[in-house]
């Protein structure tokens, strides 16, 4: 996991084998309704396929200041 908190930006990777049809998006989103529910607000703002065994997802947290403004 990757964290930039001036830009209030986090990644995460997901690495094995995925159900594809529950869509690897889904995987994504329910950190973000887990991270929710213990009262961080974040959002997925994107991701990327690196291959079939692992998905890489930008989050925002919502909230926090950026670049000390």
């Amino acid at each position: 996991m990757e964290i930039d908190l001036n830009q209030g930006l986090f990644k995460v990777e997901f690495t094995g084998s995925f159900c594809l049809t529950c869509g690897l998006r889904d995987w994504l989103e329910d950190l973000a309704y887990i991270l929710q529910s213990e009262g961080v607000d974040a959002v997925l703002k994107e991701y990327v396929e690196k291959d079939e065994f692992k998905i890489v997802g930008l989050f925002e947290i919502k909230g926090l200041m950026k670049d000390g403004c």
